[in-house]
Order: C-alpha cells, then sequence, then structure tokens
C-alpha cells in the first residue's frame, strides 16, 4: 500500500499549530547490544535496549517572537508538549507525541526564499520511559 500523505498532520508545539513546516523527523536514538551466548546455536540468546537519547526536528517557517519565541524557550530550558499526526484515513493514522520536549539547537534556513527555523529537540521525561509515545488508529 501507498504510505500516507502527511497532510493535516496538527503539528502542534506547546499548543501553537499554526506552524507552516515542511518536514519532521523523529529519532528514538536506541543503543542495542546483542547478548552473546555460547549456549545457543546462533551464538547469542537476542538483542537489548540498554539507553536510549531521542530526538525529532521540525522546519517551520520563521515565527514573530510573539507568536513563538524559539530562541527564548531555548534558553529557558522550557519543556513542551510535541504532537504530530501522520495520516487521515481510518486505520492508517499514526500520532508522535513526546510529553516534554525541549530546544537543543536551533539555526535559520531557507525554503523558496522563505526563512525557516531548523529546530533540533531532545526529547525528556514527564514519568519514567514516557519520552515518546507513538499511537496507531
Amino acid at each position: 500500500s501507498k504510505p500516507a500523505m502527511v497532510e493535516l498532520a496538527n503539528l502542534t508545539v506547546d499548543t501553537v499549530n499554526t506552524f507552516a513546516a515542511s518536514s519532521f523527523s523523529v529519532d528514538a536514538a536506541n543503543e542495542v547490544v546483542v547478548r552473546d551466548n555460547i549456549n545457543n546455536v546462533e551464538g547469542y540468546a537476542g538483542a537489548l535496549i540498554t539507553g536510549r537519547s531521542p530526538t525529532a526536528s521540525i522546519d517551520p517557517e520563521a515565527e514573530l517572537v510573539a507568536t513563538h519565541d524559539f530562541f527564548g524557550r531555548m534558553k529557558a530550558g522550557t519543556e513542551m508538549e510535541f504532537e504530530v499526526h501522520v495520516g487521515n484515513t481510518k486505520g492508517n493514522v499514526v500520532q508522535f507525541v513526546a510529553p516534554n520536549i525541549q530546544y537543543s539547537t536551533i539555526n535559520y534556513g531557507e525554503r523558496n526564499s522563505i526563512r525557516t527555523m531548523d529546530v533540533q529537540m531532545m526529547l525528556t521525561t514527564n514519568n519514567a520511559d514516557d519520552e515518546l509515545k507513538i499511537m496507531f488508529s
């Protein structure tokens, strides 16, 4: 089947969902190790996630500071919620929710002669192990 289009994504950061972004990305950044086991026919007993450092990024058009102060929020270490949807057909919708993100790097960019912000985010925990929720519907 064809992958779902990213339209009407409802990209929201800290209750602002008016961003004109062309893309987003999420990286779980899992550290995976193989569990060696000489008693197993394959020589290992599976794999284990031993750590993670999840990140996300967006590329919205630049906003007025009064609308969303990217640099001020990064400097203050403001924790915000991040949410985005992919797909809009029932049974083919994926929703990404990060209850606490913090801006880590912000650079200016350009798309079609329009100033953009290249925003890198760290996904932090609200409660243990809840940096990212991926929901299907």
